[in-house]
């Protein structure tokens, strides 16, 4: 069985059906009595008309109707104002002393306007627009007869000029006297610390100096100048004969001493340029985007309406990825994934989905309550379309019931002896 939320478009925003999907279910919903519960999977409560509680509670629908095959029972906005899209339901649909249950899968509640939602959930109320009142226009107050007459008479009467006393303007002489000695007084003040002592000359250096006595040599006139060059030619001569037995003396022993080897000249030598590290930035790796929580991804997969192998393939990709440490999310995700490849009639999804079901499994199941006669039913489904695994898992759910009816469960008893 499948069971879906949608939106009742005729009657208005807040109104709803429950629509079911099974084979076997009656044609004809004319004078049906059938009821239905809600339990939300997170804590297990049900659905009262006043909102959640720890027992177990049946609601009686607005009306049913058969539409294609299909059943819907239809809910008003008492119960679609409690359901909200994160969580996870389970539909538990009692027709006379038979019940039925399964996932119940919703998407784009349409709330009423006076649960405070704002409409479809997740979408936000418009804000409300405040209009300011015009103000009205005043009614001048009536005159009296005599005061109209007064009125019309000063209307019909000339204006008398009558000339205003005109104030004397302040002299503005003051004021500009006070600004020219403020810029004298800048002037004068610019003169005396700047322009002041670049006018001043630069005190003399030693080199420039000269005393008296070197002055009047320069200016004595040249005469005996010949008398004195005769004694200096003789003494540069004297002088340039040492000078020039020291030149050959030295050239003598140059050329005894032996030639220099030649030095190569380092500058020459061309050194090899090390390699440079390279500053080329490594590749950045390209940003992923991270993946969507599982039940997200199973919600969409269920609205999309793909194949049943899509969806066992999709399952067992959440199983992958959460293999160490599943979340009860991740579990919930593939149970609702099972069910869509198990009503697709896969029969590897019919023993997984049998196996959230069964009491006697001790796997991960999330939010999954057990349920022996479900368990039981996916494992005869599995068992007929082929999977070999079906029979041991239905021997271990036998043994645990067999258990517990020992202990006193009538529940456990009553389904032992309907086994087949």
């Amino acid at each position: 069985m499948r069971a879906y939320y949608e939106n009742d478009a005729a009657r208005g925003p807040g109104f709803g059906l429950f629509r079911v999907e099974e084979a076997g279910l009656p044609q004809n919903g004319q004078g049906l009595q059938a009821s239905y519960a809600l339990l939300r999977a997170g804590d297990h409560k049900s659905l009262h008309s006043h909102g959640w509680e720890d027992s177990e509670y049946r609601l009686t629908p607005d009306g049913i109707r058969e539409e294609g095959g299909a059943l819907l029972l239809l809910v008003g906005p008492e119960v679609v104002r409690h359901l909200d899209e994160l969580n996870t339901y389970r539909f538990f649909l009692h027709l006379g002393d038979e019940t039925r249950r399964a996932p119940l899968e919703l998407a784009g509640i349409v709330y009423p306007p006076e649960s405070g939602r704002g409409g479809v959930a997740g979408a936000q109320p418009p804000p409300a627009i405040v209009t300011k009142p015009e103000p009205m226009p005043e009614t001048p107050p009536a005159l009296p007869q005599d005061a109209e007459d007064v009125r019309d008479e000063s209307d019909t009467a000339p204006l008398a000029l009558v000339a205003a006393p005109v104030s004397p303007r302040p002299s503005r002489l003051p004021l500009l006297l006070g600004l020219l000695a403020a810029l004298l007084l800048a002037a004068a003040a610019l003169w005396f610390f700047v322009l002041r002592q670049q006018e001043q000359p630069a005190p003399p250096t030693p080199e420039t100096e000269k005393t008296a006595t070197e002055q009047d040599l320069e200016k004595k006139p040249e005469a005996g100048s010949s008398e004195t060059e005769k004694p200096k030619q003789e003494a540069g001569a004297q002088e340039q004969a040492p000078k020039e037995e020291v030149k050959a003396d030295a050239s003598t022993a140059q050329q005894a001493q032996p030639a220099p080897e030649p030095v190569s000249n380092p500058a020459s030598t061309v050194a090899t340029p090390e390699p440079q590290p390279s500053t080329q930035s490594p590749t950045q790796p390209s940003v992923q985007t991270p993946p969507q929580p599982p039940l997200i991804q199973a919600r969409t997969f269920m609205r999309g309406g793909g194949t049943a192998a899509d969806a066992l393939a999709l399952a067992r990709v959440i199983e992958k990825n959460e293999a160490e440490t599943p979340s009860p999310e991740s579990r919930d995700a593939v149970f609702l994934l099972l069910g869509v490849a198990a009503e697709g009639g896969d029969p590897a999804a019919m023993l997984g989905l049998g196996g959230f079901y069964d009491p006697a499994d001790k796997a991960p199941k999330g939010s999954i309550l057990p349920d022996p006669e479900q368990a039981k039913l996916w494992y005869d489904k599995a068992e007929q379309a082929g999977q070999a695994d079906a029979a041991p898992r239905k021997a271990n759910l036998r043994a645990y019931l067999e258990k517990e009816a020992a202990q006193g469960s009538a529940e456990a008893k009553a389904m032992l002896d309907a086994w087949n």
